[in-house]
């Protein structure tokens, strides 16, 4: 099981500076495009990356082997993404990248183009 390495950040920009390595290149691969998806929130809370838009909508969590992606209410988009796995709460949905999967041509590789926010 994987540990959660960021429970002590006070803000986003703290958080990314605590990540290193692939953890940081996933990191803000995810969060250039949850920010350019939507108009949302960006803050911590229970020591993860945390994005509200009329209420809770995503979480970006680093740890020491994966990086997981959280969808609140992702339950309903199991059918445009069959990736996604149920996490404690019913409503909550996740995918995770771990680091032993992760090919040098992976989408987040530091070659990607960012989104424009």
């Amino acid at each position: 099981m994987s540990k959660r390495m960021m429970a002590n950040a006070a803000s986003p920009e703290a958080y990314l500076a605590a990540l290193k390595g692939w953890r940081r290149e996933l990191v803000d691969h995810l969060r250039d495009h949850v920010l350019a998806a939507a108009k949302v929130e960006e803050g911590i809370r229970y020591g993860n990356l945390f994005y509200s838009s009329n209420g809770p909508a995503v979480v970006i969590r680093a740890e020491d082997k994966r990086v997981l992606l959280a969808f609140f209410r992702g339950k309903r988009l199991l059918d445009i993404e069959p990736r996604l796995k149920a996490s404690g709460s019913t409503s909550w949905r996740t995918c995770s990248s771990w680091r032993a999967t992760r090919s040098p041509q992976a989408p987040y590789a530091s070659s990607r183009k960012k989104p424009s926010r």
